[in-house]
């Protein structure tokens, strides 16, 4: 009977693990599917990415294929939010420029701009502006250089927009970063209505393959 019982267990346990890699599979599938279905673009260029991190955050990334992706999340004096996100945005423009150093130094710099489809929230949360978000990000004076390697699946979800994205990224190449040489500014109309100076930025010069599906 005792013996009876140990194999309903590790019969029981061998179906759960089976179970488990199942499930696991599917979902990996589910995905590769996704990346694979009708409507995904396949890339591979060399390209730039900046990045500029404070309160707030702005990034301009080259996909490869003439296409950029923007993101802003942004804050204001008067206490409102501003957000705008496009995975594949053609409105932009970006160079960058790169003198390698020794012992992990180097000085790097970047300027980059985009047009991006975004909101102002106001302050209580009542009202969401739909806007045309001028974002300019510009990186000089980094003091640090490092590998950059990525390699992955990103999935990015935007609530307000309900806009989303599978991206299957490798990528590799050279960033310079320094922790004073990032900037960037807002502008509505052609009027600024937020920024920050001296924060954090990067400038990425890569070469890179993606798959990326926009839906």
């Amino acid at each position: 009977m005792k013996n009876t019982q140990k194999q309903v267990k590790e019969s029981g346990k061998v179906q759960l693990s089976l179970l488990l890699a199942l499930a696991l599979a599917a979902g990996g599938s589910g995905i590769c599917s996704e990346l694979h279905a009708a409507g995904a673009t396949a890339t591979k260029a060399a390209g730039y990415g900046i990045t500029v991190n404070g309160i707030g955050v702005a990034i301009i990334d080259e996909n490869g294929d003439g296409t950029a992706q923007t993101m802003l999340f942004a804050y204001p004096s008067d206490g409102s939010i501003v957000n705008g996100m496009d995975m594949a945005n053609s409105d932009y423009s970006i160079a960058a420029n790169a003198q390698p150093g020794k012992s992990g130094k180097g000085t790097g710099s970047g300027t980059a701009s985009a047009t991006i489809d975004g909101t102002i929230i106001s302050p209580d949360f009542s009202t969401f502006t739909p806007t045309t978000l001028q974002l300019d990000v510009a990186v000089a004076g980094t003091t640090d250089v490092s590998a950059s390697v990525n390699q992955g699946i990103t999935v990015s979800f935007d609530p307000l927009t309900g806009q989303s994205s599978i991206s299957r990224v490798n990528s590799s190449g050279t960033q310079y970063s320094g922790a004073t040489a990032g900037s960037y500014t807002v502008s509505v109309g052609g009027s600024p209505i937020t920024g920050e100076t001296g924060v954090y930025g990067v400038v990425g010069i890569f070469s890179t393959h993606s798959t990326v599906r926009i839906k």
